[in-house]
């Protein structure tokens, strides 16, 4: 298992990043997993949550499961670790790519687990397509952002048969 995220604040407004790294980063070691806390933008000419997909691309292919936790989402239970979530999972969806929380908002895109299969590529890839094509067909001035396609792609499978 991979923990990524991405963590872009200014450090003279607020301590976020420094918290964030610290939290995951006991949280990663006490698990031995690895933790990858971009702080640099991948690129800057999209929308800031863009660099999310970007990271859980570039670290994907080396792990079973790559972990996506926002900036501020911190671990609150050091007990609990991801493979007893990925394990429970798994008993009951064996074939599951995709474990996602449900919230007020439908789909809650502040923390997921990607399974490195066919299908979470597909899924990832075609998450950032839709953020990525021009307007009208584009996602990216979305009120939700990078939540809008994952929602729309997890709702609407049939979307990734083409």
């Amino acid at each position: 298992v991979g923990l990524v995220t991405y963590c872009n604040y200014n450090d003279s407004r607020t301590s976020l990043t420094r918290w964030s790294r610290s939290n995951k980063m006991a949280y990663a070691e006490r698990h031995g997993y690895k933790l990858f806390h971009f702080e640099e933008p991948f690129i800057t000419q999209a929308h800031p949550w863009m660099n999310k997909l970007i990271a859980i691309k570039q670290i994907l292919h080396e792990f079973d499961w790559v972990f996506w936790v926002d900036c501020d989402l911190f671990f609150m239970n050091p007990h609990r670790t991801v493979d007893a979530v990925i394990r429970s999972a798994l008993a009951a969806y064996p074939e599951a790519s995709l474990l996602i929380a449900e919230d007020g908002m439908m789909l809650n895109s502040g923390s997921f687990l990607l399974r490195n299969s066919a299908w979470g590529t597909a899924f990832l890839d075609a998450t950032v397509d839709l953020l990525s094509a021009p307007m009208p067909h584009s996602f990216q001035h979305m009120p939700w952002h990078e939540q809008a396609p994952l929602m729309y792609l997890s709702l609407v499978p049939a979307v990734l048969d083409g």
